[in-house]
């Protein structure tokens, strides 16, 4: 009878681990997906934009950028609404490991000191590197790939600011210098 229990037991932590690793690859993947079809959406939009600069006007190519603007600030949101998911899961699989398989949790631990050990260290570029990232906990790492994502999209968003702000310098000078001549032909006449 304890046999079959603790075979069931098994199973059911086995099935339990694996479930919570799908769940962070069906967040991170949907997140990275998410993040690339912004990404492409913003790209098109820039390529179109510019290939027609002088038949749209000043107001469309503001609708364009906040468009622009708007999409990759709803994906930084919708990146970081998923890490506390992906977090939430890595914990149930790390609490499920612990409590039924302890001989796996001391493996990951001394693998994790292995790394650490090998990759701690060694040239100043590498301790600087080390000092920023701390590639062995995600939480402090700033190139994790859900923060690169974010970075992008800041990147984005501000190249656009700057493309709005340059257009409509552009769009107000135009317009004094267009005063500027029709006062001259005024004068002359």
């Amino acid at each position: 009878m304890d046999g079959k229990n603790d075979e069931a037991n098994s199973e059911n932590f086995r099935m339990f681990y694996l479930l919570q690793y799908d769940r962070i690859d069906k967040l991170e993947t949907k997140r990275e997906n998410y993040s690339n079809y912004v990404i492409t959406m913003s790209s098109a939009i820039y390529t179109v934009g510019f290939a027609f600069l002088e038949k749209l006007n000043f107001s469309h190519l503001n609708v364009l950028g906040l468009f622009v603007i708007v999409v990759n600030l709803v994906a930084i949101l919708f990146i970081w609404k998923t890490r506390p998911w992906v977090k939430l899961h890595q914990m149930r699989a790390k609490i499920a490991l612990e409590r039924y398989a302890n001989e796996f949790s001391t493996i990951i631990d001394e693998a994790k000191k292995e790394v650490i050990k090998k990759y701690k260290g060694g040239n100043s570029l590498e301790k600087y590197y080390n000092k920023y990232t701390y590639f062995y906990e995600g939480d402090k790492d700033y190139f994790r790939r859900s923060r690169i994502y974010s970075y992008l999209h800041i990147l984005i968003i501000i190249l656009t600011l700057v493309s709005i702000l340059t257009n409509y310098n552009i769009v107000d000078s135009k317009k004094h210098s267009n005063k500027k001549e029709t006062c001259k032909c005024v004068e002359n006449q």
